[in-house]
This record gives structure tokens, sequence and C-alpha cells, in this order.
């Protein structure tokens, strides 16, 4: 399937259906691509499977913990970019992500502009990375 230039691949890990539901009904027409997974190990198997560009993580998962999945995703996904769900507990997990290289902390209360927004710039910024590899000369590739 060929992929169009504005869309967003977007893939929700989270095992709490409110935020994913509040989300599905603020893009679902802007043509963006939005898949849920129940948890990190899901998420992962998705990655193996699926073109994704943003991916957004709950800090407060069951099962494997999102500083795993996060490290899981850089070291094999690094061009996916990938935003921390937060709310206002503890921000200790929040704070770690941002330091093991999250693109940003989204609250689950934001308005559907600033979710809009931030996915947006996560978007672009695997866009624009996606487009400097590109334009690497392939024979500079093959000596690496």
């Amino acid at each position: 399937m060929k992929k169009r230039p504005n869309r967003i691949n977007l893939l929700v890990v989270d095992n709490e259906s409110g935020f994913f539901e509040r989300l599905f009904r603020g893009i679902r027409r802007t043509g963006h691509r939005l898949t849920r997974a129940m948890s990190g190990q899901q998420c992962l198997c998705f990655l193996r499977r699926e073109d994704v560009d943003v991916v957004i993580l709950n800090t407060r998962m069951a099962g494997m913990d999102t500083l795993d999945v996060l490290g899981h995703i850089r070291k094999y996904y690094p061009l996916v970019e990938v935003l921390l769900l937060h709310d206002n507990g503890d921000s200790r997990k929040a704070v770690d992500g941002m330091r093991q290289g999250a693109f940003d902390i989204l609250d689950p209360t934001a308005s559907p502009c600033e979710l809009t927004e931030t996915l947006s710039a996560a978007a672009t910024r695997k866009r624009e990375r996606e487009q400097r590899i590109a334009a690497v000369p392939k024979r500079l590739i093959a000596c690496w």
C-alpha cells in the first residue's frame, strides 16, 4: 500500500480506552491512520509488520515497562517518533523517557488542536530525517 504524503500512521499503546477513543474522534476525518496496541509487546509486534510514523506510549502500562518499550523502539526503529502519554502523577518516568529520546510528552487532557500540532511536528521530524537519509549517495552507504 502506497503511503499518502501527509498521512500520519499513528500507533497508540494504551490499555485504557478513554484517550484512544477521544483521539480517534478528533482525527478520524483527517485521513490519518490510527491503530491501538494494548501492551508494549503488541506494540513491538505491530512495528515489525507495519510502517509507523509516531507511537504514543502511556507511561503507566501493565506488563512491559514503558521505558523498555521506548528503548526497543529507539534501538530497532530509530526513525519512529515516540510521544509519552503522561498525566499529573509521578513524572520521573516521563523525564527518563525524554532523556531516552522521546519526542515529547502529551497531556491526555490536551485539546484536539494541541494533540494535532504535536502529532504533526513528530511526523514532520520523522519525514525530514527520512529525506536526509535518502539524500545520502548510495555509494557512501555501501562503503559504510
